[in-house]
């Protein structure tokens, strides 16, 4: 049994549902993943680094810089940025 509705449906340039829910669940930032390139941004300096490992569901982070060092960032919860222990430099992930 068909209802008329007091107003016209317009289908033409609407995005389908499954495009939006697509579109707004991106994530807001890189997701840490090993092989992912990154950069080791300390004050001045940029170096560039690889993903060693991930853990404790993405919060804390491993990489290997092209001169050999690895290091360990944390994600910090209140600036989102992954951050070496005792203010040390910070990571950019995908960079």
């Amino acid at each position: 049994m068909a209802t008329s509705l007091p107003y016209p449906i317009v289908t033409e340039g609407i995005r389908k549902c499954g495009d939006y829910a697509r579109a707004a669940m991106r994530p807001s930032r890189p997701i840490p993943r090993v092989g992912l390139s990154a950069t080791v941004r300390h004050l001045a300096v940029d170096v560039a680094a690889v993903v060693f490992e991930v853990t404790e569901d993405g919060r804390r982070v491993t990489v290997q810089t092209e001169d050999d060092e690895t290091i360990e960032f944390v994600l910090n919860r209140s600036t989102a940025y992954y951050e070496a222990p005792n203010c040390g430099p910070r990571l950019e992930l995908g960079g």
